[in-house]
């Protein structure tokens, strides 16, 4: 059984996924981070750099994905956000088989667009209020309203896609205890 979990960033994504696989002893799939690790690849830099231009390395020659984020979050880039997104998944598509179980939880915010998503399993959506939300995101990615806004804008439409279950996430331990028990219900 797979669970996918996805939602927009700052809605507790990565800590219910990850307490959804601690107590149902499932292996637990940051694709987030396997997608950061891409940036390992020199083959994979240079096809980006290839596609965005210079500018998106830092002074040692790596890569700032916040500077990605500048151009492909710009409404007037649509096609070149495709096409980035269809360049570095066809580099994460193989690490995510690789890592592959039958029982795990996988967590990210761009699971409905990709392949993925059409696999059977259950599909959790997060939410949280919005304005809660917001505020965690500038604090812990130290980032303006105007390009948090601008990155939302860019990102999934949750509404075009549906979900087995969504947790609508207060930021309390209780909440998440209660919706990881009724998962564990439904699953076991």
């Amino acid at each position: 059984m797979t669970i996918f979990v996805t939602g927009k960033s700052g809605v507790g994504k990565s800590y219910l996924a990850d307490r959804l696989a601690a107590q149902l002893k499932y292996k637990y799939v940051d694709i987030d981070a396997i997608s950061k690790s891409i940036y390992l690849d020199s083959e994979i830099v240079d096809a980006v750099v290839e596609l965005l231009g210079g500018s998106i390395l830092d002074a040692d020659g790596h890569i700032d994905t916040k500077c990605i984020g500048k151009i492909i979050f710009n409404k007037n880039n649509v096609e070149l956000k495709e096409k980035f997104y269809e360049l570095t998944y066809r580099y994460i598509q193989p690490l995510l088989k690789s890592v592959s179980t039958e029982n795990m939880v996988m967590e990210w915010s761009m699971l409905p667009l990709v392949d993925l998503w059409r696999m059977p399993g259950v599909k959790v959506l997060v939410t949280a209020d919005e304005q809660t939300r917001v505020q965690k995101i500038l604090t812990r990615d130290n980032i303006s309203l105007s390009y948090l806004q601008t990155r939302d804008a860019a990102g999934v439409n949750f509404d075009q896609y549906q979900y087995d279950y969504v947790f609508n996430n207060d930021y309390t331990e209780e909440s998440v205890v209660s919706f990881v028990n009724e998962i564990k219900k439904i699953i076991k």
